[in-house]
């Protein structure tokens, strides 16, 4: 039966109906199979969402919606030039740079292909970057939103699992920043022969400007984690400080 059931949630996917319903239709099926009564699948789903911890979902969320809106993505993307840009590639190793410090807020890799995304892909178009290498890139370096703390499927995780959801940002900090590194090192093997001379040099003075601007993304991500393992807030409460912080970047 078990074969049955998930062989039916992948053909109600492959049909369009969305996962969600496709799950719950396959569960109330297996309700009437195995004859069980249905008042047990609304108290399990209701039970299953009844948590203090899931409400940092939706403020993580609103957090990333708030940061494409304000133009708090932009400036990310221009302080990794400002850091990189001077170097051959130097856009496509912004775009992994910006991506790791949007995942440190955002902490979900849909939120930083649908935010950085857009500008990232144009801007390295406009420099003369292949479009495929630079969609390529864009999707790869997002993986990282749910590496790097605050991460939206460690809170899940957390939850259903009984682990601390501290304990697991913290574990997601050295393998964020390997990735990172990962990602650099296959954007300088990459960029020998795929990537235009990117125009300008380092200069201090856009470096500061840049930092400045983009100071208030910059910092919180620290905030968030410090004040998490600090015991200042918790996890629900660091996604409402990042959600209000970010009304104002």
């Amino acid at each position: 039966m078990l074969f049955m059931l998930i062989g039916l949630v992948i053909l109600l996917m492959l049909i369009g109906l969305p996962i969600a319903f496709a799950l719950a239709s396959t569960t109330i099926l297996y309700f009437f199979l195995a004859d069980l009564p249905l008042e047990s699948f609304t108290q399990m789903m209701a039970k299953g969402v009844d948590s203090y911890t899931l409400l940092a979902l939706p403020f993580f969320i609103l957090t990333g919606k708030a940061m494409n809106e304000g133009g708090a993505t932009a400036r990310l993307l221009h302080f990794g030039t400002a850091v990189l840009g001077h170097l051959r590639g130097g856009l496509a190793y912004a775009n992994v740079l910006a991506s790791f410090l949007f995942a440190g807020i955002s902490g979900s890799a849909v939120a930083d292909a649908g935010g950085l995304g857009a500008v990232e892909i144009e801007t390295m178009q406009r420099a003369g970057y292949e479009r495929r290498f630079s969609i390529a890139l864009t999707a790869a370096s997002s993986t990282v939103g749910p590496i790097i703390p605050p991460s939206v499927i460690m809170i899940v995780y957390g939850i259903s699992a009984g682990v601390p959801v501290g304990a697991l940002f913290v574990g997601g900090i050295i393998p964020g920043l390997i990735m990172a590194l990962g990602f650099m090192g296959m954007v300088a093997y990459e960029v020998r022969t795929k990537a235009p001379k990117d125009g300008g040099s380092f200069a201090w003075k856009t470096l500061g400007k840049a930092t400045a601007q983009a100071l208030p993304a910059l910092l919180t991500p620290a905030i968030l984690v410090g004040g998490i393992l600090a015991g200042v807030f918790t996890v629900t409460e660091s996604g409402a400080v990042a959600a209000g912080a970010c009304q104002r970047m």
